[in-house]
């Protein structure tokens, strides 16, 4: 659980770097939304099929909002590499549920 704190202290921090440009904090807040549904349709749907497509999308816009935030400060950037990195990790657990069920 000390991990999940970590992340949303980088995620606090770069939100406040990021509010400066307008896309890096709307992908911010689009990918924000996609991982609380990530945990709605993986844990309390059970579609792990959907939950793993919608992942993938979730990565998509973390790695736009390290790219826009990039623009603004490359230090904010860097902070989201672990939740990429987790994300990545969930994304291959995912799969491996999805192939096992």
């Amino acid at each position: 659980m000390l991990q999940w704190g970590f992340l949303f202290i980088y995620f606090g921090i770069a939100l406040s770097v990021s509010y400066k440009k307008n896309r890096a904090m709307l992908f911010f807040v689009i990918q924000f939304l996609l991982n609380m549904a990530w945990s709605l349709i993986f844990f309390y749907f059970h579609e792990t099929g959907w939950a793993l497509a919608e992942i993938l999308v979730m990565w998509l816009f973390i790695l736009l909002t390290i790219v826009y935030s990039a623009s603004v400060q490359k230090w904010a950037a860097w902070l989201l590499i672990p939740y990429l990195s987790w994300v990545c990790f969930a994304a291959i657990l995912n799969f491996a549920i999805y192939v096992l069920n």
